[in-house]
Formats: C-alpha cells, sequence, structure tokens
C-alpha cells in the first residue's frame, strides 16, 4: 500500500518532468528554426546586395558600351588619320571620365630624343606643336607591348614629363597584327600608343584599364585602315615609279585650271618634257639605271612647283607640268630645270663592274594659254611640236611653240 501511494505521489512529477523535456525540445527547435531563418534572411540580404551591385555594375557598362558603339562606327568610318584622331578625342570625355589629359601618338619616324608624331591630344592645345616626346612609361609599353597603369607617379622612380602635374597614368599600345609567313596568326607589332593621365592618384580603376585596351586595339586597326586607304588612294592617282600624277587625273586637274583661267583671264603654260638619247641610255646601262634617271628628273621637277602648279607623267620617258605662269617666265623656269638636271651625276657600273660617271640632259616644249591655244587638248600638241623642234635643234633646250 506504500508503494502504490509512492507511486501516484510520484506519477504527476513524472509527467511534468516529461513536459518540460519537451518544451526544452522545443524551444531548442524553435531557436534552431530562427537561426536558421536569420541565415537565410541574411543569404537572402546579401545575394540582393550582390545583385544590386552587378546591376549597377551592368548599368555602368551599358552608359560605357553607348560611347564605346559610338567610337566604333566613328572609327569604321574614318578614311584619314585625322579622322580616327577626331574619333579618340570625342569619344574619350565619356569612356573615361576621370581623365584630365590625353595623348595618341604614332610612332612613324621616332628619332633619338624619342620624339614621335602626335595624332591626337586632349585638351587640344596639347597637341598644337604636332609633337610628342616619350617618357619611361611609354618606353616601357612601347617595348613590351603591353598596357601600364602607374596609379600614383610621384611616388615611384619612373621619370615622366616634368612640366606636367600627373598622379596616375595609363598607357596602352598601338598594336597591329602583320602578316608573316613563317608566324601562324601574323607578329604583333606595336605602332603607337593612347595615353591617359589625372591629376589625382588612383584615379583609374581596372574598367578603365580594360577600355583603354579596348580602345588602343580598335585605333589601331583604324589607323592601318587609313594607311591602307591613302595608298590605294595614291596609286590611283599617282605614277608608282615617278610618284608623279597620273594622265588621266593631270587631264581632270589641267581642266579646272583651265576653267579657272578662262574666268580670271590669267595665263598658264604646259611644258612637255622629254630625256634626251633615252633609249641609248637605257640600251647603255639597263632600263634600272634608265629608271634612276627618270625619277631624279620627276624628283626636280616635284621640287620646283609652286603651290597649285602639277606635273605628270605622260608617257614613257615624257613628262607634262602645267605651270601658272606666261610664257616668258615659264621659258625662265625651264631652261633653269633643265641646267639643273644637266648638272646631276649618275654612276653606272660598266660591262666589268667599273662605277662610270654618266650625264642626262632633257629637251622641253612650251605652249602657253591663251597665246598658244584656248583648249587643253590643243596646247599640249603646240608643246609636243615645240617639244620636237627642241630635239632638232641640238636638245638640253627649251623652244616655246609658234604663235598661233
Amino acid at each position: 500500500a506504500y508503494w502504490a501511494a509512492g507511486l501516484v505521489w510520484l506519477l504527476p512529477f513524472t509527467f511534468m518532468y516529461r513536459e518540460g523535456e519537451q518544451e526544452k525540445e522545443a524551444r531548442e527547435k524553435r531557436k534552431l528554426q530562427r537561426e536558421k531563418l536569420k541565415e537565410e534572411t541574411e543569404a537572402v540580404g546579401r545575394a540582393i546586395k550582390e545583385m544590386e551591385a552587378r546591376l549597377a555594375n551592368s548599368r555602368r557598362w551599358r552608359d560605357r558600351m553607348a560611347p564605346l558603339c559610338n567610337l566604333a562606327e566613328d572609327l569604321l568610318a574614318a578614311l584619314r588619320p585625322g579622322d580616327v584622331a577626331s574619333a579618340l578625342v570625342g569619344n574619350l570625355p565619356q569612356l573615361i571620365p576621370s581623365a584630365d589629359r590625353f595623348y595618341c601618338y604614332r610612332l612613324d619616324g621616332v628619332d633619338t630624343t624619342g620624339r614621335v608624331q602626335m595624332a591626337a591630344a586632349l585638351p587640344p592645345e596639347e597637341g598644337a606643336s604636332g609633337v610628342y616626346v616619350l617618357d619611361e612609361l611609354d618606353r616601357t609599353c612601347i617595348q613590351e607591348g603591353r598596357a601600364v597603369i602607374s596609379e600614383d607617379v610621384r611616388r615611384t622612380s619612373v621619370k615622366v614629363h616634368p612640366e606636367r602635374l600627373t598622379g596616375s597614368v595609363v598607357i596602352a599600345p598601338l598594336t597591329m597584327r602583320m602578316k608573316s609567313g613563317t608566324t601562324i596568326g601574323g607578329v604583333r607589332q606595336t605602332v603607337g600608343a593612347l595615353r591617359v593621365e589625372a591629376m589625382q592618384p588612383a584615379a583609374f580603376d581596372r574598367s578603365d584599364f580594360d577600355i583603354l585596351s579596348v580602345m588602343g586595339d580598335a585605333a589601331a586597326g583604324a589607323f592601318l585602315n587609313t594607311d591602307l586607304y591613302i595608298a590605294r588612294e595614291q596609286l590611283a592617282v599617282r605614277d608608282a615609279l615617278t610618284g608623279l600624277l597620273l594622265r588621266h587625273v593631270f587631264f581632270e586637274r589641267a581642266a579646272q585650271d583651265m576653267s579657272r583661267s578662262r574666268r580670271s583671264g590669267a595665263s598658264f603654260s604646259v611644258v612637255m618634257l622629254d630625256i634626251d638619247d633615252f633609249k641609248r641610255l637605257n640600251d647603255t646601262w639597263g632600263h634600272t639605271a634608265g629608271d634612276l634617271v627618270l625619277k631624279k628628273l620627276a624628283a626636280i621637277l616635284l621640287e620646283a612647283l609652286q603651290p597649285g602648279e602639277i606635273v605628270c607623267r605622260y608617257g614613257g620617258e615624257e613628262l607634262t607640268a602645267l605651270l601658272h605662269n606666261d610664257v616668258l617666265r615659264a621659258e625662265r623656269r625651264v631652261r633653269r630645270l633643265i641646267a639643273r638636271f644637266a648638272e646631276e651625276k649618275f654612276l653606272f657600273p660598266d660591262e666589268k663592274g667599273e662605277m662610270r660617271e654618266v650625264h642626262a640632259t632633257v629637251s622641253a616644249g612650251i605652249a602657253a594659254f591663251p597665246l598658244h591655244g584656248d583648249d587643253l587638248v590643243g596646247l599640249i600638241q603646240q608643246a609636243d611640236r615645240a617639244l620636237y623642234r627642241a630635239k632638232r635643234l641640238g636638245k638640253n633646250q627649251p623652244v616655246t611653240a609658234r604663235k598661233r
């Protein structure tokens, strides 16, 4: 009976203990749930912040992509190096807003002092001289063919331009892929660089670095395209051997000159020049010698031209020039030119390989507008007849056409 009474008396405490254990387990479970919920909430918050950061970054890149696309369109449309420079300068402030100064230079004809051709600059007065002087950072970029960044040049031993107060600098090379018969994909050649500077240190970040590198590659391709366009344009209008205008281009420009002369009443002269005994020169010394003599005559002619005057290779060894002078002044000028050419000494090897001194002469015929004709074809015919009279009279002299 006592044992039964004790069990009856302990039974409520047993249930109370079990209820307490269950409550404790429930509290622990709720605590774990709260902690898990807190971790999930924090993870969601971090994910939202990361998404916001990515969205902000994508907005920044979107804002930068618009001027980058504009730059690409401008570079594709560029036909002259000046067009490329204008495209770079025009889009730079939107692409790299933290830049205070911008330079684009090419390595055409770099001299011993490190002076190179300035293609573009911002502000524009920085490029007024048309010359840029390389410093150590530029040389590193060019020699290694990679972009260079300096967050604070004042705290480094690198020597930069002392006249400019510069904090941070980024330089990207203008690199072209040149074709090579032995290298797959060609050889990369650095032909210049883009350089941005800021007054403040650490003004540029990785995105600025990447943007300038993209601009450098695009600008290099654009400069190559403009060079090829100019070269093809020159081939379309100039003789490959002498560099003189082609015949059809001469006729087009001479016709324009004649129209202006008719309106203004100004006189001009057409001069036909032909190297004396050119066939014998070729037969004796070879066609290479003949080419050298012809190129020298063309160079002397080009040097003697005044602004607006033109000269072409009319055919073979015959050249035609249009001078903005009446017949008397034209004859004096041509006489001096003939004497200048006769003084030239050419050295050619003979059959034994010994160098021989050779002289060449040139004859000329002159016809003037309107004295000898009022149309271009007629003037050229008159000058051609005068040329052959000069040949019959002993060569190495100018002869004017007969009056109508």
